[in-house]
C-alpha cells in the first residue's frame, strides 16, 4: 500500500462517525470499515486483490484499491448542506464548517476550483419572498465528510452579512465545483500567489497541492496582505507549510498597520516588493495567481470583468503589467 493510500485512509477513517468504527470493531482506517455490512449497503468496495479489470490503470481504484468516495457537491444542481460549526477567526472573518450527507463523501473538487454560494437574502419580490444572492468561494483545503470555507464579513456584503448570522444547524445551498485553474504537477519551475484578506485561501489550496506533492519540484512564493498582524488568517497552516519546506515555500506577509518591530513588508503591495519576491517577469516557465479585495486588485493586476463571458479575466494591469509580465502569465482569482 502507498503512503499516499495509508495516509488517505487514515483521514477518512478519523472522520467515519464513531457507531459505524464500533460497528466493525475497528479502531480506525477505511478498510476495516468497508469490510462491515453497514458499507456493503452503502457503496460497493473492492479489496486490493480484485481483478485488474474493476480497477482500470491510471484510475482512483487502480492505486487506492476501491471507488472513489462519492462527491457530494454537484455543478450542475444546487444542493443543501448543513452548518455544524462556527468559529471566528478575527473580529471579521468567520470558519463555517458544513457537513456532507455522509462521513466519507467528499466535495469533488480539484485544484484550482472553486465553488457557488447562494442564500435568499437579495431585494424583495412581488410574493414577499427574497431573490437569491450568488456568490463563489474556495475551500483552502481538501476535506473527508465536510466542507469548510473562511469567510470574511462585510458590513454592506449581502451574502457575507448573512452568512455571518448563521447558526448551527442552519442550511445553505453550494454549486460546484468550478474549475478555475489546473495545477498540473511540474508544470511551471516558479508559482507566485498574491493574495488579500481571504483571498489566501485559493492560494492555500494550490500551495498545498504543490508543496504536499513529493515529487513536484515547483518553487512557490507567497505574499499575503492584512490590515494589521491579528488579521492574518490561516496563519498557523502558511506557517507549518513554510517551516516544513524552507527551500520551496517562501512567504511574505504585508500589512497595512505593522507593529512595533515588524520585519515582514508593510502599506500596501509595491511594485518593488513584487518585483523582489515573485517569479521573474523575463521566465518564461512561471505563473503568478492573483486574489484579494477589489482595491488590492486594481493595484495589482487589474480587476477581472465579470461580464465578459470569453475573458472574464480582463486585461492584465496595475504593477504586474508595469513589472513586465503578459497576461499569459498571470491568473486572476
Amino acid at each position: 500500500m502507498s503512503a499516499f493510500r495509508r495516509a488517505f485512509l487514515g483521514t477518512v477513517g478519523r472522520r467515519l462517525h464513531a457507531g459505524a468504527l464500533a460497528a466493525t470493531g475497528a479502531a480506525t482506517g477505511l478498510a476495516a470499515y468497508a469490510a462491515s455490512p453497514i458499507a456493503r449497503s452503502e457503496a460497493s468496495l473492492a479489496d486490493d486483490n480484485a481483478p485488474a479489470a474493476e480497477h482500470p490503470p491510471g484510475t482512483w481504484s487502480s492505486w487506492m484499491g476501491f471507488a472513489p468516495p462519492k462527491a457530494a457537491l454537484s455543478a450542475t444542481e444546487w444542493r443543501p448542506l448543513k452548518l455544524s460549526s462556527v468559529t471566528w477567526k478575527t473580529h471579521d472573518t468567520v470558519l463555517l464548517r458544513f457537513n456532507f450527507p455522509k462521513y466519507w463523501d467528499v466535495s469533488g473538487m480539484e485544484c484550482a476550483s472553486y465553488l457557488l454560494a447562494r442564500a435568499p437574502c437579495g431585494s424583495l419580490r412581488p410574493d414577499g419572498t427574497r431573490a437569491f444572492v450568488v456568490r463563489p468561494y474556495t475551500p483552502s483545503h481538501v476535506t473527508v465528510g465536510y466542507l469548510e470555507l473562511v469567510i470574511k464579513v462585510y458590513e454592506d456584503g449581502k451574502l457575507s452579512r448573512y452568512i455571518g448570522n448563521l447558526r448551527r444547524g442552519s442550511t445553505m445551498d453550494f454549486r460546484g465545483p468550478i474549475m478555475k485553474l489546473p495545477i498540473v504537477e511540474n508544470q511551471y519551475e516558479q508559482v507566485g500567489l498574491v493574495a488579500g484578506g481571504t483571498g489566501i485561501t485559493p492560494m492555500l489550496q494550490v500551495a498545498k497541492r504543490i508543496l504536499l506533492n513529493p515529487t513536484d519540484t515547483t518553487k512557490v512564493s507567497l505574499l499575503y496582505g492584512s490590515k494589521t498582524e491579528d488579521d492574518i488568517i490561516l496563519r498557523e497552516e502558511i506557517d507549518e507549510l513554510a517551516r516544513q519546506h524552507p527551500d520551496q515555500f517562501q512567504v511574505t506577509y504585508v500589512l497595512d498597520t505593522p507593529p512595533a518591530g515588524w520585519t515582514g513588508g508593510s502599506g500596501h503591495m509595491s511594485t518593488a516588493l513584487l518585483r523582489e519576491k515573485l517569479p521573474a517577469a523575463s521566465s518564461p516557465n512561471s505563473k503568478v495567481l492573483v486574489c484579494g479585495p477589489p482595491g488590492m486588485m486594481k493595484a495589482v493586476s487589474g480587476p477581472m470583468d465579470y461580464e465578459n463571458k470569453e475573458n472574464p479575466q480582463g486585461p492584465l494591469e496595475g504593477q504586474l503589467k508595469e513589472i513586465g509580465f503578459v497576461a499569459s502569465q498571470v491568473c486572476k482569482f
